[in-house]
């Protein structure tokens, strides 16, 4: 007695990409649209930052209409003014790719601590903007009433190694606000892309 093993050839057509799965019927409830097929295969290949969410230490980055918003959590407002350029930093390019080579000393001054935030990420974007500056790594050194003191090492901006993601247009009021609650700091900022 002989066994004899017949593989059978997979076949996908523009009806059914996926190979093994039942083809979709128009008009039932329930099956997927051309529309939605594609996003979500879209968005689970795609490394863009505001076409999903993206967690980051204090931070996340998620689609706000055609801009981003970034919501930040700190122990103190400190981490979380850190949280906030970090993942400022995730939105225009990739932070891994940035080396510490130059340091820069910055200065806000505000009424508020809202204020203040927009001030420091306004900055960073000033910086990026006028001086090809990246930053990677962030320090706030004096945080207080209507004053904020920090640093932020990077490197000038090279082409051939610094893939920009998305550009900022700028930070912005619309729907900000910080608050404690839960022992921890709490912010949304959305940026103008």
């Amino acid at each position: 007695m002989t066994i004899r093993i017949v593989k059978k050839k997979r076949e996908t057509s523009l009806e059914n990409p996926f190979p093994g799965m039942r083809p979709w019927r128009k008009g039932i409830s329930g099956a997927p649209s051309e529309k939605s097929r594609f996003r979500s295969s879209y968005l689970k290949r795609n490394k863009s930052i505001v076409s999903g969410t993206r967690r980051i230490r204090g931070a996340r980055i998620v689609g706000h209409g055609g801009d981003a918003a970034i919501e930040v959590r700190g122990r103190t407002l400190a981490e979380l003014f850190k949280g906030g350029a970090e993942g400022f930093t995730r939105v225009l390019t990739d932070p891994r790719k940035v080396r510490r080579r130059v340091v820069k000393e910055i200065r806000i001054e505000g009424e508020r601590p809202e204020d203040l935030l927009v001030g420091w990420l306004s900055e960073l974007l000033f910086q990026f903007e006028t001086q090809g500056l990246l930053f990677r790594r962030f320090e706030i050194l004096r945080l207080e009433q209507g004053r904020m003191e920090g640093l932020a090492e990077g490197e000038r901006f090279d082409e051939a190694r610094h893939g920009i993601r998305t550009l900022v247009k700028a930070p912005t009021y619309h729907g900000l606000q910080i608050e404690q609650r839960d022992g921890l700091w709490h912010a949304r900022i959305v940026l103008d892309l």
